[in-house]
This record gives structure tokens, C-alpha cells and sequence, in this order.
């Protein structure tokens, strides 16, 4: 016969690894709860986990927002903006 308790505080160990691979859930995403896991084990901050995609993304932004600074609003006009606005969007 197995004897169980509940005691108050963190558990030392989980079979939420093993329960999400027994399941099928994809291997990128299991990868990821293990790095949380630790991180969280640790008491370490959460590593961030950023897409080729969403590098792009961020980089086109700040190309956007670089060049919206740059013009001279004045003399440029607002239908320029926002033919960059337009081009931008269409890259997404």
C-alpha cells in the first residue's frame, strides 16, 4: 500500500515533462516547459523565447519608426506616411 500526504510549499520535482511527452504535445513546446521549469526551480527570471519571425517583425518596426522620425512632417506631408504605414503592413 502507497501512503500519500499533502504538505504546504513547492514540490521538488514533477512528472509534467513525462505526462506532456506521453501525450503527444509537440517537442518544441515540451523543450520550452523544461527551460521554465528550471528557470522557475531557480528562482531565475523566465527566458524569453522570440521567433526568426517575430525578429523580423521587430526589426521592420524599428526601421519603420526610424524613418517616421527622420521626416520632416512639415514639408513631407502625411499621405508619405502613411504610404511607409502601408508598405510596412504589406510585409507582415
Amino acid at each position: 500500500m502507497i501512503s500519500t500526504r499533502l504538505v504546504s510549499g513547492r514540490a521538488n520535482s514533477s512528472f509534467g515533462t513525462y505526462c506532456a511527452r506521453l501525450a503527444g504535445l509537440p517537442d518544441e513546446l515540451v523543450t520550452r516547459g523544461v527551460r521554465v521549469s528550471t528557470a522557475l526551480a531557480k528562482f531565475d527570471p523566465i527566458p524569453m523565447q522570440v521567433t526568426e519571425k517575430e525578429k523580423q517583425r521587430d526589426s521592420a518596426a524599428e526601421s519603420l519608426a526610424i524613418k517616421m522620425l527622420d521626416m520632416d512632417l512639415e514639408n513631407v506631408g502625411l499621405a508619405t506616411c502613411w504610404t511607409e504605414v502601408e508598405r510596412f503592413e504589406r510585409r507582415r
